[in-house]
């Protein structure tokens, strides 16, 4: 809700936000805008990357084509909402988050908003696309965005950080642990395991060092780490 004052009105605000023309749909067109709502972290803008104390130049930012295949008769798009970071970029900007991992480096991918684009980075090294086809179009890049990336044009252009991918731990549930002994794996197997995980509980009560170790997998990823301790 909006009160409009002298030559400011509610149509101006939507159109500072971005070209929302390519929006046929009422639904889509909502999502669109929410979408410049993204509850993020500012990462770094297109004019410089020498807050991250590298050499004072300009981020170079460019498209690769999508990875693209016919399954069945139907185009099936493999790289959908996917680009690249360059990996030495990526390491400085998630030192900057409050909620990145004590080692970046073990992190390969983000999700990010670009002005108008959205969807997730992967970290990719020089070395590794030399001789292929997408060698020439990765060169000189810092981050290459993706045609299925880009939702809407926008003239706002800071990388800005939704999350950081980190490993989902997985548990065992009375379905697979059925579905898994009917495929011939035995009781002493997840008998096995319960018990290496109550001793392991037990540890925390006494061993420090288990305790911390534990304690990340108890808290949300995104508290600062020195709240944690």
């Amino acid at each position: 809700m909006v009160c409009p004052e002298g030559n400011w009105s509610d149509e101006q605000m939507r159109d500072s936000l971005g070209d929302f023309t390519s929006c046929k749909t009422p639904s889509k067109y909502a999502a669109r805008i929410g979408q410049c709502f993204s509850t993020t972290v500012q990462g770094l803008n297109e004019g410089s990357v020498s807050q991250l104390r590298t050499t004072d130049r300009k981020l170079r930012v460019g498209k690769v084509l999508d990875v693209l295949a016919i399954h069945k008769g139907k185009q099936v798009c493999h790289s959908d909402g996917n680009g690249l970071i360059r990996r030495e970029l990526l390491d400085k900007v998630v030192k900057r988050l409050p909620f990145g991992p004590i080692r970046p480096e073990d992190v390969s991918i983000i999700q990010i908003r670009f002005g108008g684009a959205k969807g997730t980075l992967t970290a990719w090294d020089l070395g590794e696309p030399q001789g292929s086809r997408y060698s020439a179009d990765l060169e000189g890049l810092d981050i290459c965005l993706r045609p299925s990336m880009v939702k809407f044009e926008d003239s706002y252009k800071y990388l800005e950080i939704c999350c950081i991918g980190a490993h989902v731990p997985y548990y065992l549930n009375r379905n697979v642990i059925l579905l898994l002994g009917y495929h011939g794996v035995q009781n002493e197997t997840f008998i096995g395991m319960q018990r290496a995980i109550r001793d392991d509980l037990d540890e925390l009560l006494v061993n420090r060092e288990m305790a911390l170790k534990m304690l990340h997998n108890l808290v949300d990823p995104k508290v600062p780490r020195q709240l944690c301790f």
